[in-house]
């Protein structure tokens, strides 16, 4: 585990299949699960957990739910005021399902606890929230096959993502089918705690009857919505546009010229076998989403990052082959943190939860709107051993800037404290571990400066490279220092201060300055040698007799003509 991030566990009394956090970061983390419909001894549960410390993680609130219904499979919530309005997905009985009565998506009140006033008493206990029921109601459409009445159900629950915005921010769900060969997806208007027929604003039904594996929304603008979706073997998109005061839908991307995003190719002829499957997508940026693949056999896990485009199919710009020891992905989740107020940039954090139960986080980079371009994964950390059993969900906790709005006056901004990312998962065994990672400025000493989460190896480069310069600064400086103290005293090795080991100054007294390209080593000749010469000014009769000399030399060389002359034919 890092060093950075710290965790709590609590242990519930039922497994755990679904959380959600604040939409604002309050410090709450909501759960639910139970045994299902007429198992006895495990119960059917909503429990409201307190996360705003570190150390300690205490159930402030719980509702117990019918054993006659189906446990809590999914969870979303909206904020209100002094708590949360929170859709879940809870099957009818299977009675009422079979008489076409499967009220799936239901609706509580939860009331977060009175916080201790600053004036009291430390061994004052802390008072208990609330849940309670709000609505129930059913907005697929009705399976016209008996067996599918009884197994369908509500797989999928996702709400757009919450904006803090000074006129408030409304949101839209996405709800999906599982165990339907007539699988459905339905886009609704998440405003009201009861949701109606009215409040639906499109249904999709993939082709062939293809389950939806997983679904994300992303909110480019206010009102304008996109929706992508997943099934085992293709990405779609749709953009839609929604007017909550009319209540009606504005734009919807047309079934009738709608291609898919992006389809998996199919492995090379000669390899043969599946395709990989994809598992779960999450949006990135406006133009970027990431899918998570589950290879065949249990082969291992890939990531993929699709880059997307309004008039056609999208191309994978990035791939992530995730370790041997993943055999398979069992959840994923990402987290986009501030971004830089001037160009947009920001850093999007990913966990994948493996069968090896672990979750894996990496990190990527996004440079902002103007060139839109993704950095390679980074690797953060490994939680190994997070849970004794299978891990059911992982999902992250929102986060804001905590830099106050800019002063009219121009005043500095105050500095915020420490800041912290939440990642919460939760596993059949029925644990919910919550794991803190540490968030720091990219620029500490900048206002409005954005937030990273720093990974191994930037967290190397960070300690070691300033550390590595100065030590070489040191060595440098004790190395000039030497030499001019042994200038001083008149040779290397004179000076009676000595500032670096003997084994060093030996391998500097050893070094030779290199000659560069061409270039010859001096001859240096030997003084005896030398000093035995004796160079004698040349005179003139010298000279004149090497001359004569020289050109006898020269005529004694030359051929003999007469002997070259007789050798010619005809001479």
């Amino acid at each position: 585990m890092s060093p950075n991030t710290s965790f709590t566990k609590a242990t519930l009394s039922y497994p755990v299949y679904a959380a959600d956090f604040d939409p604002y970061n309050r410090g709450y983390l909501l759960v639910g699960g139970g045994g299902g419909e007429g198992r006895s001894g495990v119960p059917n549960k909503i429990s409201l957990l307190d996360v705003s410390s570190r150390s300690t993680l205490d159930t402030v609130a719980e509702a117990d739910l019918t054993s006659q219904e189906d446990a809590v499979m999914t969870l979303a919530n909206l904020a209100s005021k002094d708590g949360l309005i929170t859709f879940s997905g809870i099957n009818s009985s299977e009675k009422e399902r079979v008489a076409d009565n499967n009220q799936h998506l239901r609706a509580f009140q939860v009331a977060y606890p009175k916080k201790k006033s600053q004036g009291s008493k430390k061994s004052e206990k802390q008072s208990k929230g609330n849940i309670s029921f709000l609505s129930k109601t059913s907005l697929f459409t009705s399976p016209k096959n008996e067996i599918v009445k009884k197994d369908n159900y509500q797989r999928l629950l996702r709400l757009s993502p919450a904006q803090k915005r000074d006129g408030g921010h409304k949101r839209i769900g996405a709800i999906a089918t599982g165990l339907n060969p007539e699988s459905e997806l339905v886009v609704f208007n998440a405003t009201s705690n009861a949701p109606s027929e009215a409040d639906v604003i499109y249904r999709i039904h993939p082709k062939e009857g293809a389950d939806v594996n997983d679904v994300d929304i992303y909110e480019p603008s206010e009102g304008h919505f996109n929706v992508a979706y997943c099934t085992d073997r293709q990405v779609f998109i749709y953009d839609i546009a929604y007017d909550f005061r009319n209540k009606r839908a504005t734009s919807v991307t047309s079934s009738n010229e709608f291609v898919p995003a992006y389809t998996l190719p199919f492995p090379d002829v000669f390899k043969g076998g599946p395709r990989p499957t994809i598992k779960y997508l999450r949006w990135l940026t406006p133009t970027h989403l990431l899918l998570c693949c589950n290879l065949p056999q249990r082969k291992g896990a890939e990531l993929l990052v699709l880059h997307t485009h309004p008039t056609g199919p999208g191309e994978v710009i990035l791939k992530k082959k995730l370790p041997t020891r993943i055999k398979a992905a069992g959840g994923m989740d990402v987290c986009s943190l501030d971004a830089d107020p001037e160009t947009g940039a920001r850093q999007v954090v990913v966990a994948i939860a493996g069968h090896d139960i672990a979750i894996h986080v990496w990190t990527l980079d996004y440079s902002g709107p103007k060139t839109d371009t993704i950095s390679r994964f980074r690797s953060c950390t490994t939680l190994q051993d997070v849970h004794p059993l299978q891990m059911t969900k992982v999902v992250f906790s929102p986060f804001y800037s905590p830099w106050p709005p800019k002063s009219k006056n121009g005043s500095a901004p105050k500095r915020p404290g420490p800041q912290y990312l939440q990642l919460a998962s939760t596993s059949l065994g029925n644990t919910v571990v919550v794991d803190t990672f540490s968030l720091t400025p990219v620029a500490p000493k900048k206002p409005y400066s954005r937030y990273v989460l720093s990974t191994q190896k930037s967290a190397l480069v960070n300690t070691g490279v300033p550390l590595f310069v100065a030590g070489f600064a040191l060595l440098v400086t004790l190395m000039l220092l030497q030499s001019y103290l042994d200038l001083q005293s008149g040779g290397v090795g004179e000076s009676n201060i000595q500032l670096l080991p003997q084994g060093l100054r030996d391998a500097f007294a050893k070094m030779q300055p290199k000659l560069p390209p061409g270039a010859r080593e001096p001859v240096v000749q030997d003084e005896q040698a030398t000093s035995s010469v004796i160079v004698e000014e040349p005179t003139a009769s010298s000279m004149i007799v090497d001359e004569q000399t020289a050109t006898s030399a020269i005529v004694d060389a030359m051929p003999d003509i007469d002997a070259i002359v007789s050798e010619v034919p005809g001479a």
